[in-house]
């Protein structure tokens, strides 16, 4: 099914863009979704064009809740998957960007609360996953090829959580990724910083805000964190929602849909949603299984 939104932007766009919003290590969500935005085929290859897919962050942890159903341990997987058809894409004009999300940087960082069991047993000990993920590790560098901690397309910006004015106008984009790409290459000292808590681990950061998925949106504010970026709209995950939605005259969407079985198992595929941007940047469609 789809749901059409149509939007104003002077900017425009001539890629189409498809945002797909947190998996918890679900990877029979990542190949729905995928299938449903006619991104892979049925031997999970690129046949999207010259699309950009951007996801949202948190491929990370489908376990740590009461309501977590199975086990795949499928989060190198899902990583391995969108690595493949980012090469893939590129060949055809087409690029995907993963984003880090708070549950990609608490593994990295060996926080492991929200990790199944299969998905610790698997590296043999907690020891060995947090090795396996620490800054500098061969897993961040790889990382580095893929994820970014906030991206830009145009008029759109899409971050985890939100970016809020105060960092809007404090840190450019590209700071805000050199930071992160530069602690994923093994710069553990720039943990200590202030920019780097402000930016990634206060609970008013990228990667943890969630103002701008409440019911209630200061618009006034969302206004002033775009115009810092010189943008017009914001795509955030983080935050479940019922159904992928916005706010402050579609200049704020949402795309937590909880697709993964982290948030309980799925008795029809209506969880699984997409968001498309087309018609060079003017039309918003919505996708989501029956």
């Amino acid at each position: 099914m789809i749901k059409t939104v149509n939007v104003s932007t002077s900017n425009e766009l001539t890629n189409r863009i498809v945002t797909i919003g947190d998996l918890h290590g679900d990877y029979k969500s990542t190949i729905k979704t995928l299938t449903l935005s006619k991104i892979i085929n049925k031997s999970h290859n690129w046949t999207g064009g010259n699309t950009i897919v951007v996801q949202l962050g948190d491929i990370l942890d489908r376990g740590g809740r009461d309501t977590t159903f199975g086990d795949e341990n499928s989060e190198v997987k899902i990583i391995n998957l969108f690595y493949k058809l980012k090469k893939q894409a590129q060949k055809k004009g087409g690029d995907v960007i993963c984003l880090i999300g708070n549950h990609e940087l608490m593994n990295i960082q060996g926080i492991f609360d929200y990790c199944t069991k299969k998905s610790i047993t698997s590296f043999g000990s907690k020891k060995k996953r947090e090795v396996f993920y620490a800054p500098g590790s061969k897993m961040c560098k790889h990382m580095n090829k893929l994820f970014k901690a906030i991206h830009k397309i145009g008029p759109w910006v899409f971050v985890h959580g939100g970016i809020r004015h105060y960092l809007s106008k404090k840190y450019s984009i590209d700071k805000i990724n050199k930071l992160m790409f530069n602690y994923l290459n093994g710069d553990i000292k720039l943990e200590a910083t202030k920019e780097f808590q402000e930016l990634f681990t206060d609970d008013r950061s990228i990667l943890w805000y969630r103002e701008f998925s409440n019911d209630r949106v200061n618009c006034s504010l969302l206004k002033q964190s775009l115009n810092n970026l010189n943008a017009k709209y914001m795509v955030v995950g983080h935050t479940p929602q019922d159904n992928i939605n916005s706010k402050c005259q579609h200049r704020i969407w949402r795309i937590d849909t909880a697709m993964s079985e982290a948030f309980g198992k799925r008795t029809n595929d209506m969880r699984i949603s997409c968001m498309e941007i087309i018609n060079k940047g003017k039309t918003v469609n919505i996708y989501h299984s029956n």
